[in-house]
């Protein structure tokens, strides 16, 4: 059967959760994790796969006032290049 929280869940230490979860849903999970809305991480994260967009030749990394400082890789694969004048 279903388990229902109405108010805040605090959890203290570790937890395992088996299926898949879904964060500011408002319908099933279907994958793993499933997140709808802004996420912000705080920290240092660590990615053991790759980091892959929902649909191509739609999502940024970065925005004009928050871009990445150093891009660390072994190659490098790139369609077009638009160079602009930095402006920090």
């Amino acid at each position: 059967s279903d388990a229902r929280i109405a108010g805040d869940l605090v959890v203290v230490g570790t937890s395992k959760l088996t299926g898949n979860v879904g964060i500011g849903m408002n319908v099933n999970a279907s994958y793993a994790l499933a997140v709808t809305g802004d996420t912000y991480i705080y920290g240092d994260s660590t990615i053991r796969g790759h980091i892959t967009p929902y649909a191509s030749h739609t999502f940024n990394l970065g925005t004009d006032t928050y871009i990445w400082n150093n891009i660390y890789g072994k190659s490098l694969s790139i369609r077009s290049i638009d160079a602009a004048p930095a402006s920090y």
